[in-house]
């Protein structure tokens, strides 16, 4: 997570437990470090290690560490996802994270370099593949018995079907990405809809890229059929945790304008999907 996406609220409670200065690195998880539902922040400052986290509906619990007595437990990387447990004075803490704050973490893993944990000689062997990891799960919408969810993304004859449905794939992660964090509902969904090969190389052209070159490849590489099933898919990926972020539809409105997309067509598919996913309100 980019420190520049941490909220001024969470500064302001590091602040009011003493802590000085400007975090260094911060990654947040999309769970409280109990493991229910709610969601976590590690801030790492020169000095110290802010633990952040709260469960669903509750106000956020600070844990102020000192680096001295941290000690890491467990480290596992498993394709895009990373766990670890680190000891402290006050109790372990564990977690996991995946995607691209799985790199955040990481990084401030490497920055607090501490001592690794013994592995066994299974655990120590090289991590398996994103591809290998990325399983795709049964899609809930209706569909024909052991039918495979499928994206229609329409040829446009100026680039190969792999390297469209990759730049498409690269797209929902932009995305998804796009309010500093994937949640898991995000990530159940990507999984569903992109062939796990393909995710692969997605993600790595993801992780290499600024959004402002995919931008530009999309501009060149999509006809306006592919642009607009891609902008819907990536409303349904934003919309899918049950919210849609100003941070996330500034991010279509950045695209679209590179896309030279009209704003009218670009605001009837959010409106689309906003009643495609209100079904039970509607009709209740």
């Amino acid at each position: 997570m980019d420190v520049r996406f941490v909220s001024e609220s969470l500064l302001n409670q590091a602040k009011a437990a003493g802590i000085a200065g400007e975090p260094l690195y911060a990654v947040r998880f999309s769970r409280a470090f109990s493991g229910e539902s709610g969601e976590g922040y590690f801030l790492l400052y020169p000095d110290c290690l802010a633990a952040l986290d709260r469960k669903f509906g509750e106000e956020f619990q600070l844990r102020k560490l000192t680096l001295d007595e941290l000690s890491l437990l467990k480290r596992e990387q498993n394709g895009t996802k990373l766990d670890f447990a680190l000891d402290t004075a006050s109790g372990p803490i564990s977690a996991s994270a995946t995607f691209s704050e799985a790199e955040a973490l990481g990084e401030l893993l490497d920055a607090l370099n501490l001592a690794a944990p013994a592995v066994s000689a299974a655990a120590s062997a090289p991590a398996p593949s994103a591809a290998a990891t990325v399983k795709p799960e049964p899609h809930p919408a209706v569909s024909v018995p052991g039918s495979k969810p499928k994206i229609e993304i329409p040829s446009s004859g100026t680039s190969g079907s792999s390297g469209s449905l990759q730049l498409f794939a690269a797209g929902l992660l932009y995305a998804a990405a796009s309010d500093g964090a994937f949640s898991p509902e995000q990530e159940r969904l990507i999984n569903q809809l992109i062939p796990s090969d393909v995710l692969a190389t997605a993600l790595s052209y993801y992780n290499s890229t600024p959004k402002e070159t995919f931008f530009r490849e999309i501009r060149n590489a999509f006809s306006e059929k592919q642009q607009t099933s891609l902008i819907a898919n990536q409303l349904e990926v934003m919309m899918c945790d049950g919210d849609l972020r100003r941070i996330e539809m500034d991010f279509i409105k950045v695209e679209a304008m590179y896309l030279n997309y009209s704003s009218s067509k670009m605001y009837q598919i959010r409106e689309l999907i906003i009643l495609k996913n209100q079904l039970s309100a509607l009709f209740a």
